[in-house]
């Protein structure tokens, strides 16, 4: 037991950046590179993938802000597109429909024509509400997966309680055999 500890020690001490080393398996989706990023948005979004190229020239930084974004978006998607296919499509949609959106506003504050700009004004808020409603029900999805999270944590800690005894005997048990070498595992 005491070898064991001085190479932990040793280990520690000894070895740059081991602390730093994830002692666990990573959870959740594996990280999204750059490449895989612009692929993924250019696969989607064909517009949006020039403008993030335009901005990587001209606006390094907004350019890495933006990219960050959207890795964050494209987890986001693909976890939709795993669970609801159907609204991973209409995200998908949506997100077009915003790029649209936000195209039409820029020419709309460069028109000066009032009966134009009243017609485009109305057709923007025609996007605006598709937008509305395909968002809407991502937020229901996101709260019913919440709800579920929630029932079933609150019959964990019922159960748990219940057993509160049980646990605690378990736990000062697992205490005051720490110290004997014989009830450890091989």
């Amino acid at each position: 037991m005491k070898i064991l500890m001085i190479v932990l020690i040793a280990t520690f001490v000894l070895v740059p950046g081991f602390l730093q080393t994830p002692l666990r398996a990573q959870v959740g989706p594996p990280e999204i590179d750059e490449k895989q990023a612009l692929e993924w948005v250019q696969r989607n979004f064909p517009e949006g993938a020039q403008i993030l190229l335009k901005m990587k020239i001209e606006t390094p930084i907004a350019y890495q802000r933006e990219l960050e974004r959207a890795k964050r978006k494209i987890k986001h998607f693909e976890k939709i597109r795993q669970k609801k296919p159907r609204l991973y499509e209409r995200m998908v949609a949506a997100e077009r429909l915003e790029i649209e959106a936000r195209q039409m506003a820029e020419r709309m504050a460069r028109n000066t024509d009032k009966e134009k700009y009243a017609l485009q004004k109305e057709k923007l808020r025609k996007k605006l509400e598709k937008i509305f409603d395909i968002r809407y029900e991502e937020k229901l999805l996101t709260l019913k997966e919440l709800e579920k999270e929630i029932k079933e944590l609150k019959k964990v800690l019922d159960r748990r309680k219940k057993l509160k005894q049980r646990v605690i005997e378990r736990r000062l048990n697992n205490l005051m055999d720490q110290n004997d070498d014989a009830l450890h595992w091989w």
